[in-house]
This record gives C-alpha cells, sequence and structure tokens, in this order.
C-alpha cells in the first residue's frame, strides 16, 4: 500500500514520502472547496485536517513542501486525538524531560501548625487550573490569578513556590504591593569560564555603585533602556582597576580589557 513505509528508508525517501502528502492534502482541501462540495467542507475532521497542513506545510505556485522544523509553531497539532494537546521540554541535557499534554497548575494554603498523629489538615486547595504545555508557568500562575478574583478573592498576602515563580521583577512586584513572595532565587549564568558571576558583586542598581570582588566600586554605570521593548538595564565598567588586579584572571575575560557588568531593572530585589 501506498500509504505504508519501510521502517528502514532513508531521510531522503521519507521526506519525499511527506512532499506527497502535502500535494496530496491540498489537491484534497481544494477539491473540497468546490461550491458542490461545500456540505463536506465543514465537518471537524477536514477542518482539523486543513489546520494540521497549514502549520506543517508552505504551498506556492510550483510546489507543496514541508516546512523547516525552525519554522513549526509551538502550539501546533502533535496529536489528531487530542488537538489542543501541546508539545513541551523541560530541562536540558540528561534532565530533559519532554512531554505532550497539557500543564496543570495547583494552589493550595499552608499553615505551620504541628498536628497530631491522625489530626485532619488544615490546609485545602484554593485553585487547580490547566493550560497549553508549551506556555510557561508564569502564563498558568496569571490563569490561577484571574480565576480566584473572579470568583471574588483577594490576592494571598504570602506566596510560597518553585523557581519556576519568582523573578526579579516579580520580587519588585509583590513588594510594592505589601506580598511576600517565597522562593529560590534563579542563580546567574554559570558558563563563563569559571570566573566570577553577577553573584560575587554587590551592586545597588538605584543608587549606581558596585562593588567587586576586589573591593573596587565601578567606575562607569549607565541606565540603558531599549526602544523597541523598553526594557531598562543598568551597566557597570571598571576601566581602571582591572590591569593590575591580582583577581583579574578570575573577573575578566580573555577578549576583555576591564571587567563589565549588565544588569536587569529590578536586580536589587
Amino acid at each position: 500500500m501506498a500509504s505504508q513505509l519501510d521502517y528502514r528508508a532513508s531521510s531522503e525517501a521519507l521526506g519525499r514520502k511527506l512532499a506527497e502528502a502535502g500535494t496530496d492534502t491540498a489537491r484534497l482541501l481544494a477539491w473540497v472547496q468546490d461550491p458542490a462540495q461545500k456540505a463536506r467542507a465543514a465537518g471537524p475532521q477536514l477542518l482539523l485536517l486543513a489546520r494540521v497542513f497549514q502549520e506543517q506545510f508552505e504551498v506556492s505556485a510550483a510546489q507543496t513542501l514541508p516546512k523547516n522544523k525552525v519554522e513549526l509553531r509551538s502550539d501546533r497539532v502533535q496529536n489528531p486525538h487530542d488537538p489542543e494537546a501541546t508539545y513541551a521540554a523541560k530541562g536540558e541535557g540528561p534532565k530533559k524531560k519532554e512531554h505532550v499534554g497539557y500543564k496543570g497548575q495547583v494552589a493550595e494554603t499552608v499553615t505551620q501548625a504541628q498536628l497530631e498523629p491522625g489530626e485532619p489538615t488544615q490546609n485545602f486547595l484554593t485553585g487547580i487550573v490547566t493550560h497549553a504545555a508549551y506556555q510557561s508557568d508564569e502564563a498558568g500562575a496569571e490563569k490561577m490569578e484571574a480565576e480566584q478574583a473572579a470568583m471574588g478573592w483577594d490576592p494571598p498576602p504570602g506566596q510560597s513556590v518553585d523557581g519556576a515563580y519568582v523573578s526579579a521583577e516579580k520580587l519588585a512586584s509583590a513588594q510594592a504591593e505589601g506580598r511576600n513572595l517565597m522562593g529560590p532565587a534563579p542563580a546567574a549564568p554559570h558558563n563563563n569560564g569559571g570566573r566570577y558571576t553577577t553573584e560575587d558583586f554587590d551592586i545597588q542598581v538605584e543608587q549606581r555603585p558596585a562593588v567587586c570582588p576586589a573591593g573596587q566600586v565601578n567606575t562607569q554605570g549607565s541606565r540603558l533602556e531599549a526602544q523597541a521593548t523598553s526594557q531598562v538595564t543598568y551597566r557597570f565598567e571598571w576601566s581602571t582597576h582591572c590591569a593590575a588586579c591580582p583577581l583579574r584572571e578570575r573577573c575578566v575575560g580573555p577578549e576583555q580589557k576591564h571587567r563589565t557588568l549588565v544588569v536587569g531593572e529590578y536586580h536589587s530585589a
């Protein structure tokens, strides 16, 4: 049968079959658009086929070809039996986890009371929501907040969360609103050849001083704002301190004349 493929087929053969499938699908979709076929064109299976075709193929006057992997959308259909289930990946290397489905968010109360054996818990669930797997955990948290607000609940005065819900901006926002947000802060990147990271510097973006591991205050400091995104960052430099510094090799990169740091607007938080 033409629909059956040898599992030992080369990638070139599979690519040709995929292109043929796209061409055949394009012809089918064009056929059902004929006025005489309108009654059939609105069926759910056919609408799903049209969606998958648009997500997976590029159509030109000359040919129909599969899209490159980098062109595929993250919210594309992964399983025709559950079209809204999407792909998600978490972590890297051997710790990388992948799945197709959904993400779930669970909120519950937290009390510190010591319970006796057999005593019922005083905690209870306050919300359960699901959202697309490809979306961030922050998007799920926002959906949870919207659902609880729709039920007339005020935002909780304090939250204990995992690292996916903690960022400098979130911490600053919670502080401004008088709420307590507690969770593991994201670490600075450590892929700089073992040199000192942002965590090793004492930086106060509001007052501009920054002190390096050698105890030297920065010589220049500037506030930068991207026109396209309005994102604010702060840049610090140690232009005259690094040449003879005993910590230079542990701090300054091989292509740098002196150490510079760029941190976000909410770095202090």
